[in-house]
């Protein structure tokens, strides 16, 4: 929820820096570029979770901003979140 909130202070069109980013989060990350992955690459880079953010997309003035996150973990279960 900390970095949807972090978000919503850009005022343009920016990418997010991966590299201060897990820097930040101090966790194993891996970034993937691809919308989908394969069960061999899911294994072949031993992944056991897999969180998706939808773009962000923001009102007219950069007051509120909306994100999907989509999260899947094998054997625990999945879900699909908006955050507002």
């Amino acid at each position: 929820m900390q970095l949807v909130a972090g978000l919503s202070k850009f005022k343009k069109i920016e990418k997010i820096d991966t590299a201060k980013l897990d820097m930040l989060i101090d966790k194993d990350l891996v970034f993937w570029k691809k919308q989908t992955i394969t069960k061999n690459e899911r294994s072949e880079n031993d992944l056991s979770g897999i969180i998706s953010f939808s773009n962000v997309s923001f009102n007219a003035d950069f007051t509120k901003a909306a994100v999907v996150d989509g999260d899947y973990f094998e054997h625990i279960g999945n879900g699909i979140s908006l955050y507002i």
